[in-house]
């Protein structure tokens, strides 16, 4: 069975108007159209199944009303909260998405915004870290451009943030003040400083040389991406690390630091299978997610992000961005930091 696309013509021909006319109701312009003309318009289009050509209509309008996301991590622990934000608050304001993953790849994340700019995108959500000279450049060729979460240093782009260098510093070292004396940062192997985890170990150290002079007491610990498999040597190896620093907080108390949320569920795993005792001498805190970190008794500290506010944020800033550009305005670069939240900051272990 062949399939034809139903036009607007199509549409004009089966009731006897012209094309100019389907076209004022489709565009909400009915100050001369009788209720007869709109209504036999409106059964037309539900007979047909006809669906607007968003592409011409775009070509006409210089208006595709499409947002691109471009993530480099689709797989990502936050993903389904940002994006389902992200996509909700375009549906709030009449906006469709086409989300791009590059799978952390600089070059093929290139390719992938070229391609979205080849389908007429308003305007670039960005949540990657990567290319920023990239953007840049399509940010000064008029093409609005927003970065989400992983912004680098100095860009002139708007951009938002949250807060993990200073969420980090100040729970390692609220680890410090509790007698804490080694803190062991569990984090997948990054190469881009400015991915999120890598800001977190970076700011763990910070938090660990401000204290004692140097780092030499944060030890890094990488996880492989494999670990989160309770049937593979990779959970073997995190539930090792995990029972060495454990035994050895009996001489140097230890705190593990998680910088990622996606390694928790391996971390409380391995915390119930090796049947580890937290205490004043050993402890787990850092990013988790709601239901994770309930399995830890006595509670844990842990950082909760603000995904969805950003998600809704980032969506917000970026419409402004593209109205402020179309009616030929300027407005200052604006960076917004959300705070994270901490919890069970005050908790004692005996």
């Amino acid at each position: 069975m062949s399939y034809k696309q139903i036009t607007i013509n199509d549409i004009a021909k089966r009731i006897g108007v012209s094309k100019t006319t389907v076209s004022r109701y489709l565009n909400g312009k009915f100050e001369y159209m009788s209720q007869d003309t709109k209504k036999r318009i409106e059964e037309a289009i539900a007979e047909t199944g006809y669906r607007p050509n968003r592409l011409a209509n775009s070509l006409k309008t210089d208006k595709s009303d499409l947002i691109g996301v471009v993530m480099s991590n689709i797989m990502a622990n936050q993903t389904p909260q940002l994006l389902g934000s992200i996509c909700s608050t375009c549906t709030k304001h009449g906006k469709k998405i086409v989300v791009v993953n590059s799978e952390k790849n600089p070059e093929k994340e290139k390719q992938l915004a070229h391609n979205l700019i080849d389908q007429r995108v308003d305007g670039l959500l960005v949540i990657s870290g990567y290319n920023s000279e990239f953007y840049q450049e399509l940010d000064r060729d008029e093409l609005p451009v927003v970065l989400a979460d992983r912004v680098p240093k100095n860009v002139d782009m708007d951009s938002v943030a949250i807060n993990h260098k200073e969420s980090t510093y100040r729970v390692v070292s609220h680890l410090l003040d509790e007698g804490y004396q080694r803190i062991a940062v569990f984090s997948r192997p990054h190469k881009n400083p400015y991915n999120t985890p890598a800001i977190r170990v970076a700011a763990a150290e910070k938090a660990c040389r401000d204290r004692f002079g140097n780092d030499a007491r944060c030890v890094k610990v990488v996880v492989s991406n494999d670990a989160d498999n309770t049937n593979s040597p990779d959970f073997d190896e995190t539930m090792a690390q995990l029972v060495r620093f454990y035994e050895e907080s009996f001489e140097t108390p230890t705190a593990i630091f998680v910088a990622e949320a996606s390694i928790m569920s391996s971390i409380a795993c391995s915390y119930y299978r090796a049947g580890i005792e937290l205490s004043h001498r050993f402890t787990i805190a850092g990013y988790s997610n709601d239901i994770i970190k309930r399995f830890f008794v006595p509670t844990i500290c842990t950082i909760e992000q603000p995904l969805e506010r950003m998600g809704e944020l980032a969506v917000e800033r970026l419409l402004k961005r593209i109205e402020i550009d179309k009616a030929g305005e300027e407005e200052p670069v604006r960076e917004s930091i959300l705070l994270s939240c901490l919890i069970n900051m005050e908790q004692k272990l005996d």
